[in-house]
């Protein structure tokens, strides 16, 4: 969606017309409405998501990662019906670049430039995997995706390969893979770096009903076989 809002963006730049407020024909009233549609769609589910998070039920056992999350979803929709920007837009390198590509150079490189090297130097894909709200939404609404990598616990080696290809390593705690029968982390993209390195096809895409259902019948066979 990023994507296709720089690409609409600059395209109208070129052409020397708004991007923004441009209502002088059906089509640009049209692109620039389904932005903003995007924008408060994406800032209200932040707002609902943080909330769902701090006050569920089992909120007492929340972990200090899963409060902050929570926090800063919330933090994410009040600042932005403050302010009436999308908060989330003021940090995201993104939307710096694309504004210095349309505006002109500013300090935007620099912030920029200071998410390449915290990742070159400091911390392995630190600003996406690890400090990014937008992210931290992402890794919400990912625990939801009906595409997960499927994993079957028999013929896994636990060589390591895909630890060392996967990008963000800390999804792939092989012990909970094996309970659930997929990733089912958040996290976790669906680059699809895992089933391509893993040399025993233990990793492959399947729909969650389906893994759910094999997982469940697997299980039933299990304890059949214990009972007799």
């Amino acid at each position: 969606m990023a994507a296709l809002e720089m690409t609409y963006i600059i395209i109208q730049a070129a052409r020397g017309e708004p991007s923004h407020f441009n209502t002088t024909t059906t089509l640009a009233a049209a692109a620039y409405s389904l932005m903003a549609f995007g924008a408060v769609t994406l800032v209200v589910v932040c707002g609902w998501l943080g909330a769902l998070i701090l006050f569920h039920p089992r909120s007492a056992a929340l972990t200090p990662y899963t409060l902050a999350v929570g926090l800063g979803l919330v933090l994410t929709l009040l600042l932005s019906i403050l302010t009436g920007v999308a908060a989330f837009e003021w940090i995201s390198p993104i939307s710096m670049l694309h504004r210095e590509l349309i505006f002109g150079i500013g300090l935007g490189w620099i912030a920029v430039l200071g998410v390449f090297l915290f990742d070159l130097f400091i911390l392995r894909n630190g600003w996406c995997g690890h400090l990014c709200p937008l992210g931290a939404f992402y890794a919400l609404v990912g625990k939801l995706a009906q595409v997960r990598v499927r994993f079957d616990a028999p013929t896994c080696t636990h060589c390591g390969e895909c630890a060392r290809v996967c990008p963000e390593p800390q999804v792939l705690n092989l012990r909970e893979a094996a309970a659930a029968g997929m990733i089912a982390s958040g996290e976790c993209s669906n680059c699809g770096r895992c089933i391509t390195i893993c040399p025993e096809d233990t990793l492959h895409f399947d729909m969650r009903h389906r893994i759910d259902v094999a997982q469940h019948t697997g299980n039933l066979e299990s304890h059949q076989r214990r009972a007799a």
